[in-house]
């Protein structure tokens, strides 16, 4: 299925910026700790969208180089826009224009679950990689569906046409010929732990408190809302963890 036109216009409706979409500081954070201190010399971020990772990157020192390629070439003007020390090229995750190796970096965060066959495409994404693969999506997600008035057709909202759990990221890493190295599950803040009293216990407390309060029935389970992983090329020679 071509999905081209539907980002296209998707472009005109929604815009994934702080601001504009609650969760885009959570995504980042994300991120940022699977990257912990890599610094590579050069990034691809794969479906850069409207380019805020991209800009994140550059802000945070991570990489003097960034690109971001995007189906969408409505995304890739704001991107340009909102990012304008990195470079930004339209292209299909599945046939990404640049060769072998060619960056140390490369992400998709919140991607493959739009892909209709993820694994052809993380191996396509491990081509153009030196080293660094980094995935995320949205943890356990069932994809909502909507029914179109104009065709009777039911679509995915949002495109999302899987859902993972940890264990299958990590499997579809591994079929694509990747080797995840670190795995991380990110809770967003709940109302409570917004407030004063709670913020100065920092992420490590809050993380304790809510465990404390699912175990002591307080709360319901805490699930996270995205996960994440850092895959090496096996002949990076990367240690499993």
């Amino acid at each position: 299925m071509d999905w081209r036109p539907y980002y296209e216009r998707e472009v005109e409706l929604r815009r994934f910026v702080p601001g504009s979409e609650p969760y885009e500081e959570d995504r980042v954070r994300l991120v940022m700790r699977l990257l912990g201190d890599i610094r590579p010399a050069r990034i691809l971020d794969v479906g850069c969208g409207d380019g805020y990772l991209c800009k994140r990157y550059a802000e945070a020192g991570i990489s003097p180089r960034v690109r971001g390629l995007d189906i969408s070439t409505g995304r890739l003007r704001h991107a340009a826009g909102l990012s304008p020390g990195a470079r930004f090229v339209a292209g299909r995750i599945d046939r990404i224009p640049f060769r072998d190796n060619a960056f140390p970096l490369v992400s998709a965060v919140e991607v493959i679950e739009h892909i209709e066959d993820p694994v052809p495409a993380l191996r396509e994404i491990a081509r153009v990689s030196s080293r660094h693969v980094l995935v995320t999506v949205p943890n356990e997600q069932i994809p909502p569906e909507a029914l179109c008035p104009n065709c009777l057709h039911r679509f995915p909202v949002d495109g999302h046409l899987h859902t993972f759990t940890l264990s299958d990221l990590t499997e579809i890493c591994r079929k694509a010929g990747l080797r995840v190295v670190r795995a991380e599950r990110h809770h967003v803040p709940a109302a409570w732990e917004k407030r004063g009293p709670f913020r100065i216990l920092g992420a490590p407390g809050r993380a304790l408190l809510r465990r404390l309060l699912v175990r002591a029935g307080v709360l319901g389970e805490a699930r996270a809302k995205y996960i994440g992983v850092l895959c090496e090329k096996p002949e990076a020679g990367a240690e499993e963890i």
